[in-house]
């Protein structure tokens, strides 16, 4: 499959593909309201590999005169045996710009790549996302949150030798994804999220 031009949708189909051993995936129904919590429950529902990978629609779980929820994928997957892994989501903070793609770039092949494999940067309507190309336990999802906290960066101006920090996973997000126990990133383009995010980089 070609690594450029996927929606999250198709980056999560991606990977339970090359992942035979995912049985289930979850997704989750969310009212956003910036800075605060989603104004419903955010229940997970799980959907099957099967359906997962041939024609799951996540328009067809909102009813028509819902005009606020969107759909996020989950991050939890169910594995064959009945145990839980993880897709590795990041919402990114940097807003779009040639060389903070670049640095977010650096980043995560220092940081991220080395120790969970590739994955896809995404853009989103002002900033970028990251999608793993691997599952991990609990363990390696917690090592995951940590790693993508070390992204952000104090850089330097050579000009004028005046230093700035560049903060690069979402704190919120990653707080809001600690007390859930899961990440996410939405699979629908509704109300004021009308940008589907699409992958412009595949990082090794």
């Amino acid at each position: 499959m070609e690594r450029l031009g996927l929606s999250t949708l198709d980056c999560g189909r991606y990977v339970v593909a090359n992942n035979p051993g995912v049985s289930y995936v979850f997704y989750r129904k969310y009212i956003y309201i910036p800075q605060q919590p989603s104004l419903n429950t955010e229940e997970r529902t799980s959907i099957s590999r099967d359906n997962f990978l041939n024609g799951f629609d996540p328009y067809t779980l909102i009813s028509a005169d819902d005009e606020k929820s969107n759909i996020a994928l989950d991050s939890t997957v169910q594995l064959s045996n009945d145990d839980e892994a993880y897709f590795l989501m990041m919402d990114l903070q940097p807003s779009k710009s040639a060389e903070n793609q670049r640095l977010i770039e650096a980043r995560l092949r220092d940081q991220v790549t080395p120790y969970f494999g590739g994955g896809f940067l995404l853009e989103s309507s002002n900033s970028y996302q990251y999608f793993g190309e691997r599952i991990a336990d609990n363990k390696g999802w917690l090592d995951f949150i940590g790693r993508s906290l070390l992204l952000s960066i104090v850089t330097t101006d050579s000009a004028s030798d005046s230093k700035r920090f560049v903060e690069i996973p979402d704190t919120r997000y990653i707080g809001h994804s600690i007390l859930r126990r899961s990440t996410g990133l939405r699979i629908t383009t509704r109300d004021t999220k009308s940008f589907n995010p699409r992958s412009i980089a595949y990082i090794c």
